[in-house]
């Protein structure tokens, strides 16, 4: 009888192996530049109060000179009143739970880890925070991210279609308006001020190309076309207060849109307002890069010192300046593409607005942060916090409260609707 020969192969015997992994990788950006660009705002010089913030304004000209006759009368007394506007601190929180058997494997087998827990999810919940600041750098004190297109019925489910980027028709980039959700965020409806019954849920799912988000309500929910759309994690979720409506700080757009900011109007008080906000399209060039330096002069008594555009807004931009270019020596020819302005800085971003390009001159915005702003690499340690209770388990996060200010209105301009490439 001829015997039998078995050949063994590795998958007969894998238990003797040990499983082997590679480091980590990160499949998308991280990094928000607009976290970073608030550190270098001035920080507003005020001993922060929990009743009351408020800024004097000077903003009413002088006026009432005359041309007397000889020994004729002189000019009335007059003198234009101040005007003060104030401002609140908002609170920006996100936090994780994390298991007391997590923390004795992070003492006990620290090396087993390919990442620390407790370091990945200090990581994500700072990066919800970072995101949050981003759009409230451009948004409005509303917190409005985008509005429903169009009206449907009654169902705890919904896929809607987006428009209205911060509630705006000029902002209408659909990949732009869904990047703005993440599945597993907290949605709510706002309208006429009020929470839509029942519409507070989670994103389900993202279409970056169709522009729509999934959503799953906590009830049944009939949506209204223009519906606002906003931020609601709050851990219970079930009113208004859950939710990010009218909780964030001023932002680029807010400053240049709204008419009464820090409880002042423009249009009772003509100056507080920015001298340039244009949105009748075009492309971005020399001639419109002038005009933002000369309406910040003339009303802002300041220099452009930033442009802030979006990403093809950059792209069309530094392809219409390079192509005024006469190149001598094709040696020496580069495809940086880099275009600059004396005494300008120019920055540009993912968060930017599409077709957007804002003009900032000093002490356009000053920022006041009150509580620990946190890096984006920071690690929150165990022990900073806290048992959570009847769980085995602990929770914790990050907390920032701050504020944007505007010191003058006037020191702020903007294109909207560029040509993008």
């Amino acid at each position: 009888m001829a015997q039998t020969v078995t050949y063994v192969k590795i998958s007969d015997l894998q238990k003797a192996y040990q499983r082997s992994t590679t480091k980590l990788y990160r499949t998308y950006t991280r990094r928000v530049d607009e976290y970073n660009w608030m550190d270098e705002f001035p920080d507003e010089d005020i001993q922060p109060s929990g009743r009351e913030n408020l800024i004097p304004l000077d903003v009413a000209r002088g006026y009432g000179a005359h041309q007397m006759d000889d020994a004729g009368w002189e000019s009335r007394t007059e003198t234009p009143a101040l005007q003060e506007g104030a401002f609140v601190f908002n609170h920006t929180n996100a936090r994780f739970s994390i298991s007391l058997r997590a923390q004795a494997f992070d003492k006990a087998a620290r090396g087993n880890f390919i990442i620390r827990q407790i370091k990945y999810q200090s990581i994500k919940c700072i990066e919800g925070a970072m995101r949050k600041y981003a759009y409230m750098f451009y948004g409005f004190s509303t917190g409005v991210l985008a509005q429903c297109n169009g009206a449907q019925g009654a169902a705890t489910s919904h896929t809607i279609t987006l428009k209205n980027g911060f509630g705006l028709t000029i902002v209408s980039n659909l990949n732009y308006m869904a990047n703005m959700f993440t599945v597993g965020e907290g949605v709510a409806l706002i309208r006429a001020g009020a929470l839509v019954t029942n519409a507070i849920g989670t994103v389900t799912s993202v279409n970056l190309t169709t522009g729509q988000i999934g959503v799953t309500w906590g009830g049944s929910v009939t949506i209204v076309d223009s519906d606002n759309i906003v931020y609601a994690n709050g851990v219970t979720g079930q009113t208004i207060s859950e939710t990010d409506f009218n909780k964030w700080n001023y932002g680029l757009l807010d400053n240049l849109i709204t008419d009464s900011l820090e409880g002042l109007a423009t249009s009772a008080v003509p100056t507080w307002g920015t001298p340039l906000y244009d949105t009748n399209g075009g492309s971005l060039g020399f001639v419109k890069i002038k005009k933002m330096r000369q309406a910040l002069q003339n009303f802002g008594d300041t220099e452009l010192r930033r442009i802030i555009y979006s990403n093809g807004v950059e792209n069309d931009f530094q392809a219409r300046e390079r192509g005024a270019l006469m190149w001598t020596d094709s040696g020496r020819m580069n495809v940086d593409a880099n275009v600059s302005a004396k005494g300008v800085e120019f920055d540009t971003s993912r968060f930017t607005p599409p077709t957007f390009a804002f003009g900032l001159g000093k002490d356009a915005i000053h920022r006041k942060v009150v509580s620990e702003k946190p890096s984006e690499d920071d690690v929150i340690e165990f022990g900073k916090l806290f048992k959570a209770e009847d769980r085995s388990a602990l929770k914790g996060g990050v907390d920032m409260i701050s504020a944007n200010i505007i010191p003058s209105r006037s020191r702020s301009v903007a294109y909207g609707g560029l040509n993008e490439q």
